[in-house]
């Protein structure tokens, strides 16, 4: 049996999903508003707040700064290259398929958590599938190599 190749890939902000991040903020915004809340202003008006300010939060941090590019070996070694060109290896923590999007979750030598939203509109779908096949054959595998 072969070994796998090695899967490399830029990491680029998604706007697809900042987008839907938004769409959902909004609407849960609009829920408060069309709720019995509208009755009370000054609490749907403070948590209307707090939605939009989790929201901007959360959605900051959907923004890749540190990490740019990410790859996995033949030999199953991930690693990470941060904006000053330093490699850092990190390890497989879990991976989740989400629809088109696949929840890669890993964790780098310093113990960084990074978690990886990879949609369409930031992975090219060969890579995707190619990534996809590998994390799922990895996961059939033992925990004791």
């Amino acid at each position: 049996m072969t070994s796998a190749a090695a899967i490399a890939f830029e990491l680029r902000p998604s706007a697809l999903l900042r987008a839907i991040a938004w769409i959902v903020s909004v609407l849960a915004v609009l829920a408060l508003w069309f709720s019995g809340l509208r009755e009370t202003p000054w609490l749907a008006a403070g948590a209307s707040g707090v939605v939009l300010f989790v929201a901007l939060h959360r959605i900051g941090r959907l923004q890749p700064r540190r990490w740019q590019r990410v790859g996995w070996n033949a030999e199953g070694v991930w690693t990470l290259l941060d904006e000053s060109r330093s490699l850092t290896a990190a390890q497989l923590l879990g991976w989740h398929a989400l629809g088109l999007m696949l929840l890669v979750r890993l964790r780098s030598e310093a113990g960084e958590g990074v978690t990886l939203y990879l949609l369409p509109d930031n992975l090219d779908g060969a890579t995707r599938r190619r990534l996809r096949v590998r994390l799922a054959q990895e996961a059939l595998r033992p925990a004791s190599r």
